[in-house]
């Protein structure tokens, strides 16, 4: 099953969520010049896709202790798309497909209910 959310879908889930590529928006930027700057490019849309993909097959977790932090786990989305995967595709991809997101509040991460036993197995598959 392949993900294909449109860019006005991340748009308005980055706009509703705070979201900008490096992650969750901590220095308040105007998301919607990030856009407008070519940030959020068709590129970023890609990624978004890619996480999207990702999360289809995942193990989807309920509490926050056994879920996996998005920048740990972009990395292992990178090893499965074989390709760059920015912090904030992660988190946008994850709130499109409805699987829970915690924001670590004051930074750019959040913890992603996505199970870090799934995503350690899945890389290690991998490589």
């Amino acid at each position: 099953m392949t993900a294909r959310f449109t860019a006005q879908q991340a748009i308005e889930t980055a706009l509703e969520h705070s979201i900008v590529p490096d992650g969750f928006n901590i220095h308040k930027e105007d998301i919607r010049q990030a856009w407008i700057d070519g940030r959020c490019s068709d590129d970023w849309l890609a990624q978004i896709n890619a996480c999207a993909d990702y999360y289809a097959s995942a193990k989807r977790i309920v509490t926050k202790s056994a879920g996996s932090g998005s920048y740990g786990l972009k990395h292992n989305i990178e090893n499965a798309a074989g390709r760059y995967i920015s912090n904030g595709a992660a988190l946008l991809a994850a709130y499109l497909v409805g699987v829970t997101v915690w924001p670590y509040y004051g930074t750019f991460n959040g913890q992603i209910g996505i199970s870090r036993r799934y995503a350690i197995r899945r890389t290690r598959s991998i490589l």
